[in-house]
C-alpha cells in the first residue's frame, strides 16, 4: 500500500472514531497541500479545530 492510501485509510478510521466520541461534530477531510506537506511529510494526518462561522 502506498503512503497516500495508507494515510487515507488512517484518516477515515480517525474520522469514524471522532464521530462516535463526538456525535454532533462536523468533520471535513482534505489532503494536506504541498506547502504544509513540505514540513509534515507524505504520511501525516492532522486535526484542525475552527469555530463554526
Amino acid at each position: 500500500m502506498d503512503g497516500q492510501a495508507s494515510t487515507g485509510t488512517r484518516g477515515m478510521q480517525w474520522q469514524s472514531e471522532l464521530k462516535v466520541q463526538y456525535p454532533g461534530l462536523h468533520i471535513e477531510s482534505c489532503p494536506i497541500g504541498p506547502y504544509v506537506g513540505t514540513y509534515t511529510g507524505s504520511k501525516e494526518i492532522g486535526l484542525i479545530w475552527s469555530p463554526k462561522l
